[in-house]
């Protein structure tokens, strides 16, 4: 038969070692023996927040899942959070909705979309103009080039500009060339030229062995030409080639000027190549030339 005893208090017999129960010691009303309670002893639902130490709950305590968007504050996930992607990298969505890392594309392409259901890609730009080249010229040259690996069947339209231009003489024949074995040899003859000054009341029809961009400039560093020509048709073996610009500056007297022209190339075959140079064998001392190809 089990033994009982019922009390009103229990009280210690010195106020140093508390009460012992069945291997269980109590002093000023709580228990001191270490890994006594286990949790079948709680209440449900009664370990509240002052209850909990700070930085005492880890990760290995939650549930798998457990922690859902309700229970992260806005704004609290910083880019040292997430997780290490592939430089260039954006993210995307999928047609199911799920993030997904839209591969880097390459130098010049933009970001495109690939319309609904799909995800947008990198792919080369469907309009405009892409610069191909840059040439900068601050000391005598012959000539400034633009050979087959630049001037290539991706684009059929080419844009040349010419800023801060100048010869190391005065009234050179700045001209443009073009070729269509990579610089091998060049149109001997394009079809007649036309030139108009706008300073001038005249006009100039000729034939050439280039294209003339400007005939009259002074040799200072300060009174530059600047202009640009468009080469159309580069690609084509059934038609001719036209080509057709401007350039304006200052003449050997200072005044200032704008020439006009326009020349065709007489060939069916594909230009592949072309120069800028002083015709007069004279040479290009200054200036910064660039390539432009515009898409299809």
């Amino acid at each position: 038969m089990a033994s009982e005893i019922k009390v009103d208090t229990v009280s210690e017999k010195t106020s140093a070692n508390g009460v012992t129960i069945d291997g269980v010691n109590i002093k000023d009303s709580k228990i001191t023996t270490a890994n006594s309670i286990d949790s079948d002893v709680y209440v449900d639902g009664s370990i509240d927040n002052a209850h909990i130490a700070d930085d005492a709950i880890d990760s290995e305590h939650y549930a798998a899942g457990s922690i859902d968007t309700a229970h992260i504050a806005d704004d609290q996930i910083t880019l040292a959070k997430m997780a290490s992607g592939t430089d260039g990298n954006i993210i995307s969505y999928d047609a199911s909705g799920n993030p997904v890392a839209i591969a880097t594309g390459t130098d010049g392409q933009v970001l495109t979309s690939t319309g609904a259901g799909s995800p947008p890609a990198f792919e080369a730009a469907s309009g405009g103009l892409t610069k191909i080249l840059t040439t900068t010229v601050s000391s005598n040259v012959a000539a400034v080039a633009f050979n087959s690996t630049y001037i290539t069947s991706t684009y059929d339209t080419y844009l040349v500009t010419m800023a801060g231009m100048s010869a190391d003489v005065d009234n050179p024949n700045f001209g443009a060339a073009f070729s269509i074995d990579n610089g091998s040899n060049f149109i001997s003859t394009l079809g007649t030229s036309y030139r108009q000054a706008v300073n001038s009341s005249s006009a100039e029809k000729a034939t050439r062995a280039y294209y003339l961009i400007t005939a009259d400039t002074e040799a200072d560093a300060s009174k530059t030409a600047d202009g640009w020509f468009y080469l159309f048709n580069a690609n084509s073996t059934t038609a001719y080639k036209n080509v057709t610009g401007m350039c304006s500056g200052h003449n050997s007297n200072g005044n200032p000027w704008c020439d006009i022209g326009h020349a065709q190339v007489p060939t069916t075959s594909a230009i592949n190549y072309l120069k800028i140079y002083d015709a007069d064998g004279d040479n290009i001392d200054l200036g910064t030339f660039t390539l432009y190809g515009l898409a299809k």
